[in-house]
């Protein structure tokens, strides 16, 4: 077939680019892409207004058969509608099985409305002691069985019953005779044991309990039930497993006083009118009075408890409701109720007396705080209130009280009736202290909190006089900030050489404690030397690898920060001595062995903590001392300095990276932890660290990226292959040498010998030196120097050897053509063609199949899209001087025959039928888009005969080949039995063909004749289309009617039968 006649219809782009534009406006006034200052503001909502029963609304798009909703203040409302049936339930109603009307309920029982703001604050409360006990519950277990008496066991049978337990008492007299038998040491015969698991079920069906007799208004059984826990909270037969059950005591007794303060506010609301129902943030004077005679008969009821500690409970659990009565003497409640735990003659249960006061104290403090804040709030709009987490220091008063009361315990530990509370348990001394380290723990944390100079002196004072414990120092010295005590480091290390150790806290784990806070807060200037001299002739001394490596990373963290390198360094030696011994021993073998290779596990965390704070502050060194050379301003030097930094001394962390300590520490752990802690380390510079320039911070990341490659054999999992080539891509983009593009060029170089084996890093460093040679285009603004001329062309050469180590021919392919892309836009143009020539011959080495998760899949569908890029970026490349203007494309046409192509896949005949618009455009006098100072065939050729002569019998060539293919696929059809899927490949890619065609070239009479042609080769397959295939039919042959319209208004008889053979009746009747 001759289409020496057919013309490319010609086009103006730029003025279709804005019809484009104003089309897509017209279209949707507020479409995502559009530029924010065509998109028009949405008309404003309209205002609710009310149903017909009252009841106000609102328009919802969403709403389906109405577009008016009902506003409902609480979904719950529905279940006290009138409408609904008295005893109605609608979880049992679908239930066929009878069942009893449950009991209506009480007053009691109806919830409180709380506002969104009370709710976060109420969490907010209780979030700090959520993660407290959680700790405890996990830490503070037992193993064996619990011994309690055989009436525990009683009484929680018979209260499943459901009756009151007010009509069975225990027998005060045999009781009484238990325990004196019990102080004798004889045995007691009414006890029985259970597992720690069965005493916690217990003590949860106690919990249940509460709440079913709260529900069927027993209130006089569920307050016996709550004395009954809080006598369980005096028992310490296991004192091991005391924590845990405090824990779980108190949630009893907190439950109990939340459901008496729920009655008492509901009471409150039923005497109140509606505009005059309290919230949650009431205030006393809002309360009624029955309310508060109420409130005053539940205290009183307390008053009447004859026992010591389940009076104090229960009041303390009832502090809530003292509200009602008059928040302003909270105060001195709190102090009355601190002073009466003195009267608790066990050491460990008026503890955790004073943790549970503090408990409900805080919660109460902080409430009261965001409640008036609420109020301050909604009262004056606008105004910025105080946080309500913040605790003014006279409300602390109380606790520091309490404090002071257990510090002054402290005394009697040692005297024969307390030792007797604890030995007698088989319990130890340090293990006793360690029970009480929770609620101890709490209690100072909580004084610590924003405390000043003068709470931490009386507090450090009291404990040199009674206590000198290190676990209470510990607690001190982690609660009170440091700056609070920096000042007097020397005195601080003292108190520490003096304090008493124990089993689970030594002067080495306080050492730690005290550096942690010296990191943020150093020590003065001039007693830095001493105190670094005084904490190591102790710290040195330590065997145990567990209490030793904690502690000198922190202490190295300070030295980095607030000594010089040499301090570092000899403390770093020191570090590395004790894990070589470690390892020499591990090493070794045997039991010693294995204890040390176990330890050196434990502590590599705090070694990769080391390791990772030396680079962050390489990185920050290497910074100020970048800026200070260039003469820049010395503002990040002061905020260093303002922060505790020592302005850095030159060739500081050099001389530490690149010390033989750092190296033997790294090298201790050998094989896989070495390459665990490359990993994680790596893992946190990708996470955290910016792009950098700082060549040792970068050098020693470069030496774990290649312990990570050099650990990947033939037996490595693909899972961990694909971790590490994601952690040495990341720590290849954090390489920015900025403006110096040579240096980075040089490490890229390096970084390709040391990374062979990961085809994802090389394909990183193709791309990443093509982003180079990019970079150098924008400093230069495209007008090269010879000197960048030069760099662009050594990244052009870098890509060009390194992208054929790559192993997959698809990402080859997708990298020879970024790099004749790059090339292109820096005006190399044998470069260009050399890219572009090495990616056709990539083409007949593609396999035909590829397997994906264990399946053979055809690669033809991942080929076609890099041919079409291919065919895409042909239209800007310029022709050869000597080969012609279309030599690429002979090339790419020689080259597709010789992939396997499925015949009946119609994708060859696809990428060919993708060339026509390449052949349309490049007839254009202008092309659709162009490169800046770059000559394409546009300019060079300038629309010339030879060159047009070419152009046609180029596109007479493709053509003759896609009819070729369709008359193969549609033979093949035939010969498989007039296969519907071929038939309907080959319809589809008529109308491509069709469409590319009336797009790109101008009316003919050969060319509208052909088109019929086409047409009725389309029309056969319709029936067979489904789908969009069918509305693109319709929509082709709908555009063929169009594009003839006019020439056969003029007489062509080829266009009229081309208008014809497209119309809508045709079509109609072809079905």
């Amino acid at each position: 077939m001759d289409t020496s006649e057919w013309k490319a219809t010609p086009r103006n782009y730029s003025n279709e680019r804005l019809q484009i534009k104003a089309q897509l406006v017209a279209s949707n006034d507020n479409h995502p892409f559009l530029p924010k200052s065509l998109i028009k503001a949405p008309p404003a909502p309209a205002a609710a207004s009310p149903s017909e029963n009252g009841t106000p609304v609102i328009d919802d798009p969403l709403s389906m058969g109405s577009t008016r909703v009902a506003v409902v203040d609480d979904p719950l409302m529905m279940m006290m509608s009138s409408s609904v049936p008295t005893g109605f339930d609608p979880l049992t109603a679908p239930s066929s099985r009878p069942t009893a009307p449950p009991p209506a309920p009480t007053p009691a029982s109806k919830p409180l409305v709380v506002e969104e703001s009370e709710k976060q604050l109420a969490a907010k409360c209780k979030a700090g002691w959520d993660a407290h006990k959680k700790q405890i519950l996990v830490e503070f277990t037992v193993s064996g069985n619990i011994k309690v008496g055989a009436s525990f066991m009683k009484d929680v049978e018979f209260d499943e019953s459901g009756g009151s337990s007010g009509n069975k008492t225990v027998d005060r007299s045999k009781h009484r005779l238990q325990q004196l038998e019990a102080d004798r040491g004889q045995v007691v015969q009414d006890a029985t044991e259970m597992s720690q698991n069965d005493y916690t079920n217990k003590i949860e069906e106690l919990h249940s309990s509460l709440h079913r007799y709260w529900a069927n208004d027993e209130k006089v059984a569920t307050l016996k039930l709550a004395i009954k826990s809080s006598k369980m909270l005096g028992d310490t037969k296991f004192p091991q497993f005391y924590p845990s059950m405090f824990v779980m005591l108190t949630e009893i007794l907190d439950s109990f006083g939340g459901l008496v303060f729920q009655r008492i506010f509901t009471k409150a609301n039923e005497q109140l009118s509606n505009d005059k129902k309290l919230k949650i943030s009431f205030m006393s004077n809002d309360v009624p009075a029955d309310a508060k005679e109420t409130c005053r008969n539940w205290f009183y009821k307390t008053a009447c408890i004859r026992d010591i500690l389940p009076r104090l409970y229960i009041e303390i659990s009832l502090l809530r409701c003292y509200r009602f009565l008059n928040e302003k003497d909270y105060p001195k409640l709190l102090g009355r109720l601190g002073s009466l735990i003195r009267g608790i003659g066990d050491p460990l249960v008026a503890l955790y007396a004073r943790c549970y006061l503090l408990r409900v104290g805080d919660r109460i403090q902080q409430e009261l705080n965001g409640f008036q804040a609420l109020r301050n709030r909604s009262g004056s709009s606008g105004s910025s209130q105080a946080d309500s987490s913040t605790i003014q220091p006279e409300q602390k008063s109380y606790v520091t009280t309490m404090v002071v009361d257990y510090l002054f315990s402290f005394q009697e530990f040692q005297t024969e009736k307390v030792q007797r509370l604890y030995k007698d348990t088989g319990v130890s001394y340090d293990e006793y202290l360690h029970l009480q380290y929770p609620a101890a723990d709490w209690l100072i944390q909580y004084v610590g909190k924003n405390a000043n100079t003068e709470v931490f002196t009386s507090i450090l004072h009291k404990y040199n006089n009674h206590c000198k414990s290190a676990m209470i120092l510990k607690i001190i010295l982690n609660s009170f900030e440091g700056k609070l005590y920096h000042n007097k480091a020397a005195a601080m290390i003292a108190l520490i050489k003096q304090s008493e150790e124990n089993g689970k806290v030594s002067h080495v784990s306080l050492f730690q404690c005290i550096g942690e806070q010296f990191v943020h807060y150093p020590p003065p200037e001039e007693q830095k030397l001493n105190v670094l001299n005084e904490v190591w002739k102790i710290v040195s001394r330590c065997e145990d690898l567990d209490l030793y490596v904690p502690c000198a990373v922190v202490w190295l963290d300070i030295l980095l920060k607030h000594y010089g390198s040499n301090e570092v360094l000899i403390l770093l030696s020191d570090l590395t001595n004790h894990i070589s011994i470690a390892q020499i021993t591990a090493n070794g073998g045997g039991d010693a062995g294995k204890e040390a290779s176990k330890l050196i596990d434990q502590v590599s965390r705090h070694i990769e903590h080391f390791v990772g704070s030396l680079i962050t502050y390489s990185s920050e060194e290497y910074a100020i001392m970048n800026s200070e050379n260039k003469g820049e301003n010395n503002n990040q030097t002061n905020a260093s300095k303002k922060n505790g930094v020592q302005k850095p001394k030159k060739n500081a962390i050099s001389n530490i990276l690149t010390s033989e300590s750092l190296h033997k520490l790294l090298d201790t752990f050998k094989s896989n932890h070495k390459v665990e802690i490359c990993k994680q380390l790596l893992e946190s510079v990708s996470k955290h660290q910016p792009p950098t320039s700082n060549p040792i911070f970068i050098n020693t990341l470069f030496d774990m990226a290649r312990t990570l490659h050099d650990s990947i054999d033939a037996m490595t999992p693909e899972g961990e292959r694909k971790h590490i080539t994601m952690l040495i891509c990341s720590f290849i983009g954090k390489i920015d040498f900025k403006k110096d593009l040579e240096q980075q060029l040089n490490l890229f170089v390096e970084c390709r010998g040391a990374f062979p084996n990961l085809d994802d890093v090389i394909r990183r460093l193709v791309i990443c030196v093509a982003g180079l040679a990019m970079k150098a285009h924008k400093f230069m603004h495209g007008k090269h120097t010879k000197k960048t001329s030069g760099f662009v062309k050594a990244c052009l050469s870098y890509c060009h050897v390194t992208i054929p180590s790559v192993g997959d021919i698809f990402k080859r392919i997708e990298l020879m053509l970024l790099s004749g892309e790059v090339a292109l836009v820096n005006q190399c143009l044998p470069q260009t063609d050399t890219f572009l020539k090495a990616t056709i011959s990539f083409l007949p080495d593609v396999p035909l199949l590829e397997e994906i998760d264990y399946k053979k899949i055809p690669t033809e569908k991942r080929l076609l899209p890099l041919i079409q890029k291919f065919i895409s970026l042909l239209v800007v490349v310029p022709g050869h001087p000597q080969h012609g203007p279309f030599y690429l494309l002979q090339g790419l046409l020689n080259a597709l025959p010789r992939y396997g192509w499925d015949e009946a896949s119609g994708l060859k005949t696809q990428a060919y039928i993708s060339m026509i618009p390449l052949l349309s455009a490049q007839e254009q006098k202008t092309l659709p888009y162009s490169i800046i100072r770059v000559e394409s065939n546009d300019s060079l050729y300038g629309g010339s005969s030879d060159f047009l002569t070419a152009l046609r019998e180029m596109r007479t060539t493709i053509l003759n080949d896609i009819i070729t293919q369709l008359s193969a696929l549609k033979e093949l059809g035939v010969a498989k039995g007039n296969d519907k899927a071929i038939s309907a490949r080959v319809t589809e890619l008529c109308l491509d063909m069709i469409s590319q065609l009336i797009n790109g070239l101008d009316h003919n009479e050969q060319l509208d004749a052909f088109l019929v042609k086409m047409c009725d080769l389309a029309s056969k397959g319709k029936p067979l289309l489904s789908g969009k295939s069918k509305v693109y039919y319709d929509r082709t042959f709908t555009a063929v009617c169009k594009y003839a319209a006019p020439a056969a208004a003029s007489g062509s008889k080829a266009a009229s039968d081309l208008v014809l053979k497209a119309s809508p009746d045709m079509r109609s009747a072809s079905v």
